[in-house]
């Protein structure tokens, strides 16, 4: 039989990492928490939404900054109907709560 050698190369990923595939939302407490596809839960930081510059996709950050996050369709349709506009920017409403969608990723 062979040798097999265990070899380790460098990838690299364009876009983002995950995929959120639900966005639950408390406005109890004003939190909002993304399920990425890992099925992993993650609290919404006030920074952490924005819009990626060349589809316009809706993105996050994930693993404590680490990582972004491109919204499926399903969770990009739950974050629209609770988005509110004011004098040109845009915002997640959780209760009380506005989360800020930056323009651009």
């Amino acid at each position: 039989m062979g040798e097999f050698r265990i070899v380790h190369l460098p990838v690299a990923v364009e876009g983002p990492a995950f995929e959120v595939t639900a966005l639950k939302l408390d406005p109890a407490v004003g939190e909002a928490r993304v399920v990425l596809d890992d099925g992993t839960e993650e609290v919404l930081r006030p920074d952490s939404l924005a819009t990626e510059p060349q589809t316009g996709r809706v993105e996050c950050l994930a693993r404590g900054g680490r990582a972004r996050a491109s919204f499926s369709r399903a969770a990009h349709q739950a974050l629209l109907e609770h988005v509110e506009e004011a004098r040109g920017h845009f915002f997640l409403r959780v209760g009380s709560r506005r989360l800020a969608i930056r323009a651009g990723a």
